[in-house]
């Protein structure tokens, strides 16, 4: 009986290991694909400072597949579409900045994050908690970081 109590409490053990193992590696993973995504929305935002420098405003687009057109293959060689999720990024630009003959044209890249539910561009500050967060990028800047940062400028 002391046996079986025992092996019962070794399995008992190594299953709990076992799932402190799994939910640490899905935290591990989760941080990955956020890097990674945040790293395909600097590499897109780098191709939009690019086509800023040639044509002095921000690429007049209403999605991520019409700034497809405007940025490859002369500021992209490919330019990633979605997410490491698969959801399609969101792309905007600031409809006053023209207007305004502003020097500095604004931009927002966003992604949904991992439950691809993508709450709008005037998101901003930190968070902890990865899971189901947005990522913004403002003009080549993170808008989310693991400390407060502060935006280049909101709109409503």
């Amino acid at each position: 009986m002391k046996m079986k109590k025992s092996i019962l409490l070794v399995f008992i053990l190594l299953v709990s290991l076992f799932l402190a193992a799994a939910a640490r590696q899905d935290g591990v993973d989760l941080r990955g694909q956020y890097k990674s995504t945040m790293g395909d929305m600097m590499n897109i935002s780098v191709a939009i400072n690019s086509y800023i420098l040639d044509h002095g405003k921000a690429p007049q687009a209403e999605s991520i597949s019409e700034l497809q057109v405007l940025l490859v293959p002369y500021y992209i060689r490919t330019l990633p579409m979605q997410d490491v999720w698969g959801n399609l990024y969101h792309y905007r630009i600031d409809p006053r900045a023209n207007e305004q003959k502003w020097t500095v044209h604004y931009y927002w890249l966003g992604s949904g994050g991992s439950d691809g539910i993508f709450l709008g561009f005037n998101q901003i500050g930190d968070y902890q908690d990865l899971n189901g967060q947005d990522l913004i990028i403002a003009n080549q800047r993170p808008m989310f970081s693991c400390k407060p940062v502060m935006p280049l400028r909101t709109i409503d």
